[in-house]
């Protein structure tokens, strides 16, 4: 079972998988972190994204459960929150890296001044713009996001284990 987890910059997305994975369960890794620097804010960046969901979703999508920070849809909801166009061939990737299960956590609304993140999420409203942009992005590739509202971390933890 393929399981996306998503949301905007700051709404716990990292904390919620590394806890699934300290629990033992199989999780794909945080890629932004890692080329966020590399790349900075370029197609170069997207194509560098991309080429990584891709490889990561082909590794692990036929493993029993496996818990995704991140998908393919995320560069789409990115682009369309930046008013890029969002090309034909990205859309194709988005479908065929599919889910089972899509989980999208709730701003937390805890965004302030911090120049590690500063790259596209900085404020409460921008967070709020990102998460209305995932909602509607996924409804459009036919998903039905699971919301993760703004909760303990071992409650959303519960909340994602009871409805997969």
């Amino acid at each position: 079972m393929r399981i996306l987890i998503t949301g905007p910059c700051g709404s716990g997305k990292t904390t919620l998988i590394e806890e699934l994975s300290k629990r033992g369960y199989k999780t794909s890794q945080n890629l932004e972190e890692e080329l966020w620097f590399e790349e900075e804010k370029s197609e170069d960046f997207e194509k560098a994204i991309l080429k990584k969901r891709l490889a990561i979703y082909k590794k692990l999508k036929d493993e029993a459960l496996v818990f995704f920070d991140r998908g393919v849809i995320d560069i789409i909801v990115y682009r369309k929150y930046e008013n890029k166009p969002v090309l034909e061939d990205l859309k194709e990737y988005a479908k065929k890296c599919s889910y089972d299960k899509v989980f999208v956590l709730e701003p937390l609304n805890k965004h302030g001044p911090n120049p590690e993140r500063d790259h596209l999420i900085k404020t409460a409203e921008d967070a709020k713009r990102w998460y209305e942009l995932m909602l509607e992005t996924l409804r459009d590739f036919g998903y039905i996001p699971i919301i993760i509202e703004k909760m303990s971390l071992n409650k959303r933890i519960q909340k994602v284990l009871d409805n997969i």
